[in-house]
């Protein structure tokens, strides 16, 4: 009987050490893939061709045309740098409807980054945070907050959160978990 269980205990070890296995090798397939697109833009930036904007795709041009200047706001100018990230990392096939997405919510740019911006020296249970996730919210489609919070997004939305104050990222990961209980609809 002993043996029976431990052969039984053995089998199921082996059954989650390849789930892991296989789920370790999806995330290094994508990595490898950032790595890939990564590696000309800091080829670049490394032989000093890397202009204010940097060689970015033509949606990524459009959508900072469309946003104009940037305003008199740390937050618009970290935003900006995030937005450069996210066209050099997101697969080309996806660029396209991430950038007409985030061209069409251009219009209240100034309102999300003014209350981000006074969030900057917060603490994420300031209750602004609410506020401002509330509006962001409402202005994001259920398809971005979706990507943004999948595990498999290999680290891409935990390196845009952790570069932004405690408030400020508290008041974004709000954002994308009211647009996916959105989506989900009510329990």
């Amino acid at each position: 009987m002993r043996d029976v269980l431990a052969e039984d205990n053995a089998r199921e070890l082996v059954e989650v050490l390849e789930e892991l296995d296989e789920d370790l090798g999806r995330q290094e397939a994508v990595i490898r893939e950032r790595r890939a697109r990564l590696a000309p833009l800091l080829a670049e930036v490394r032989a000093g061709r890397f202009a204010a904007e940097g060689p970015v795709s033509p949606e990524f041009a459009r959508l900072l045309v469309g946003l104009g200047e940037v305003p008199d706001s740390p937050f618009a100018v970290q935003d900006r740098e995030h937005l450069a990230f996210l066209d050099a990392l997101v697969p080309e096939e996806e660029r396209g409807s991430l950038m007409t997405t985030l061209y069409g919510m251009r219009e209240h740019a100034g309102e999300v980054y003014g209350l981000l911006d006074a969030l900057a020296d917060e603490e994420p249970d300031d209750p602004r945070v609410a506020r401002a996730a509330a509006v962001l919210a409402a202005l994001l489609p259920d398809d971005l907050a979706v990507h943004f919070l999948d595990n498999d997004a290999g680290g891409l939305a935990d390196g845009i959160f952790a570069d932004l104050a405690p408030a400020q990222s508290a008041a974004l990961r709000r954002a994308m978990e009211l647009v996916t209980e959105r989506q989900e609809g009510p329990s």
